[in-house]
């Protein structure tokens, strides 16, 4: 605190996300959207569907969404 104030001790313990593991918002919403309209379709079927739409997502990051 002598060193750098009250600013120093306000972020200490909070982690910053990163943001170079998420997918663009697009993405995300088209991966949403294909869940939502068809439940009983799993990562892989939601991950191949986006690929016929351009989409190119691994069935790893359909999960993650």
């Amino acid at each position: 605190m002598e060193e750098g104030g009250i600013e120093s001790l306000i972020d200490q313990n909070r982690r910053k996300p990163n943001l170079k593991n998420r997918v663009d918002s697009n993405t995300e919403s088209e991966v949403v959207s294909i869940a939502t309209d068809n439940p009983a379709f799993g990562q892989v079927r939601v991950s191949n569907e986006l690929c016929k739409k351009g989409i190119f997502i691994s069935p790893g990051g359909v999960r993650s969404v």
